[in-house]
């Protein structure tokens, strides 16, 4: 095969990429997974759900609608917030 050489470099870092993915855990075990689905239940309701990044330190999270700001400092928060909010919607 004729490569040229950005081909060859290329090919070369591929060489080095993990292909671990959190396709590879049970689906219990994927933190991206349970923050997706918890972010969309908020969704259905009107409400952005973000949250920080786990390497700036410990994950808090917001809760925003219409401008109003909640802040959430752990996950059980979130997830109580939600169900307040859903049993009286």
């Amino acid at each position: 095969m004729n490569h040229t050489p950005n081909t060859v470099a290329t090919l070369a870092s591929l060489a080095n990429v993990n292909t671990s993915n959190d396709l590879d855990y049970p689906t219990g075990q994927r933190g991206g997974k349970a923050f997706a689905t918890l972010s969309a239940r908020f969704a259905l309701l009107g409400y952005q759900l973000t949250r920080t990044d786990p390497q700036d330190g410990p994950v808090s999270y917001h809760a925003a609608r219409y401008g109003e700001v909640r802040y959430l400092p752990k996950w059980c928060d979130a997830q109580q917030l939600l169900a307040h909010l859903e049993a009286t919607t």
